[in-house]
């Protein structure tokens, strides 16, 4: 039985490419992790703004952040910098081998650009997820 995981990112700053956020998080199942470093935002990773226009030629019938998530990871709009102190990996299976913290943070980011009702849409100033 899992106990839990959570992630918090912070946009840090932005150039006319990319957007910088710093993360931290954890995996409650790690009995030995560094608790203080749950909060550390130790972690750096970029994503490409292009990933906006890219995303909108998605149709909208398809769930959408999801499928931008997908896209961030596999057409090198994501950039990792640094993992954070507390990075996991989940024997899953899947096909991205990716901090999970940072697969939850892209998911939790771009389904707050996917809500948001103003246009042009922009990157949010910070996102979070608790499992």
């Amino acid at each position: 039985m899992s106990i839990g995981y959570h992630g918090f990112t912070k946009l840090f700053s932005e150039d006319d490419s990319f957007v910088y956020y710093a993360y931290s998080g954890a995996n409650f199942n790690d009995l030995t992790r560094d608790k203080e470093a749950d909060h550390y935002y130790d972690g750096r990773f970029r994503i490409n703004k292009d990933i906006i226009k890219r995303i909108e030629m998605i149709p909208e019938e398809d769930y959408p952040y999801i499928s931008w998530t997908h896209i961030a990871i596999k057409e090198g709009f994501l950039i990792i910098d640094r993992e954070c102190q507390n990075a996991f990996y989940k024997a899953d299976g899947s096909e991205y081998p990716l901090d999970y913290i940072i697969y939850r943070l892209l998911y939790n980011i771009f389904k707050k650009i996917y809500e948001m009702k103003e246009e042009p849409k922009t990157f949010p100033e910070e996102a979070a997820f608790i499992q």
